[in-house]
């Protein structure tokens, strides 16, 4: 059963490709995009890479050709993306594509204050069901992403200017959303249903401020503001006019209660809840703290992944057994290739927020080239709790007094606590002993 994936190089579009080829042969999963090229590792692993653009209809049966089910990601294009949908729904036909899943939008009705946002899904939705293809509709709440930048700007200035009222508002992961797409795409039983893809909890205003408050470490304050209002502090601070509009659109439509739905579909479909948006802003902690490093809140911070004995599991990669239980893993293969997993996820996560920093600027360079940021573990090795050859990274280039791309072995049993005396000397502390040390480490 080969399957499509439209709109593949987007940020859903790539999530559900990884979650589709764990569950395919590669030789079985269609990507279509108008940028192959974004998509070459895809390819690389096996995946059928095609060019496809809604805008220009005639690319699209050849682009379809072969597939059997097919996941039409709704486009972003507002004003043109009903025709683009229609486009994609005809070719699916003409390709002989038997089943099109649409990645709709909670409340996609006219009256729903955020307009062709909600809208134009909905058209979308009468549309496949009138199109004589076998469907289903995946109606996905809020990304739990987009909290990202009001949780850094309530951090910033210590208080969450809002116009939501008492409406609330029920966050997912992108990650769940294509779980639950991937799902539906592999497995039969959906045709003709609508699932209402929505987080575990639904979220006042008041929940908002304590959870940004919570994840940052900085306090915030609520502050209800008229929609008159905040339309004009959003275009007295810079924001373009429609821009403003469309945000005071959204708080209003969760005051109304277009976005306050609550649904048990994804724990259905998948077997577990949905990751609570609390997890999502801590895996992307490392952008608020990026956010914090521009703004000046702070330019010293210590950031620790995971507790020690923490059992907390982690869904959205797949893996269910508790860290530190699957950390004593007593060369067991399946706790290995899990813990192998979880490193590697904690590694993307920095190495996501050194790009961040590496791609802001400051002064005559950018906040990388400025900075200097240690990244380790307590351990090399967590069966026996061995603290012998710690792996240590140093990343950034502290005004340039570090000269990056090197590899450094300390001679046998170091102590740590010599690479922080020879950092503390660097940031000119002046640092005879730390701790436990005997000397320093040349960096």
């Amino acid at each position: 059963m080969s399957v499509i994936v439209t709109g593949a190089a987007g940020h859903l579009g790539r999530l559900v490709a990884e979650q589709l080829l764990e569950r395919l042969p590669p030789e079985d999963l269609i990507l279509v995009t108008r940028r192959p090229r974004a998509l070459r590792q895809l390819g690389a692993r096996g995946a059928d890479v095609r060019y496809g653009d809604f805008d220009d209809p005639a690319t699209l049966p050849d682009a379809f050709a072969g597939g059997r089910r097919m996941l039409l990601i709704s486009t972003d294009a507002m004003g043109r993306r009903v025709r683009q949908h229609r486009a994609a729904i005809d070719a699916a036909a003409v390709a002989g594509v038997g089943h099109v899943v649409f990645t709709s939008h909670v409340s996609p009705v006219t009256a729903n204050p955020i307009g062709a946002i909600a809208r134009e899904p909905g058209e979308t939705e009468a549309m496949l069901q009138r199109s004589g293809l076998a469907w289903t509709v995946l109606r996905f709440g809020s990304f739990a992403e987009l909290q990202l930048p009001p949780a850094a700007t309530a951090a910033i200035n210590g208080r969450l200017v809002t116009n939501m009222g008492d409406g609330r508002i029920v966050p997912i992961s992108r990650r769940d959303c294509a779980e639950a797409a991937a799902i539906t795409l592999t497995t039969d039983g959906h045709t003709g249903q609508t699932y209402e893809i929505t987080g575990p909890r639904a979220l006042s205003a008041g929940d908002l401020a304590e959870l940004y408050a919570d994840v940052t470490g900085q306090p915030v304050k609520l502050v209800p503001i008229s929609d008159w209002l905040l339309t004009w502090v959003l275009v007295g601070i810079g924001t373009p006019w429609p821009a403003a509009l469309d945000i005071t659109a959204f708080g209003r439509a969760i005051r109304r209660g277009y976005f306050d739905v609550v649904d048990p579909a994804f724990e259905r479909l998948t077997g577990r809840p949905p990751v609570a948006v609390r997890d999502v802003l801590i895996a992307h902690r490392a952008d608020l703290l990026a956010v914090a490093w521009e703004a000046n809140i702070t330019r010293v911070f210590t950031y620790m992944k995971s507790r020690d004995a923490s059992q907390r599991v982690y869904p959205n990669i797949g893996v269910m057994e508790p860290h530190h239980a699957m950390s004593h893993h007593g060369n067991n293969p399946d706790k290995l290739a899990g813990l192998v997993k979880l490193n590697t996820y904690h590694a993307s996560l920095f190495a996501r927020f050194l790009e961040r920093l590496r791609s802001t600027p400051d002064g005559d360079g950018s906040l990388l080239d400025h900075s200097l940021i240690l990244y380790g573990s307590g351990m090399s090795e967590s069966d026996t709790h061995s603290r012998l050859n710690l792996p240590t990274l140093l990343a950034g280039g502290l005004a340039g007094q570090m000269k990056g791309n090197r590899h450094i072995q300390a001679a046998k049993e170091t102590p740590i606590a010599n690479l922080m005396v020879s950092l503390g000397n660097k940031f000119g502390c002046d640092l005879e002993k730390f701790g436990i040390s005997t000397g320093t480490v040349e960096i």
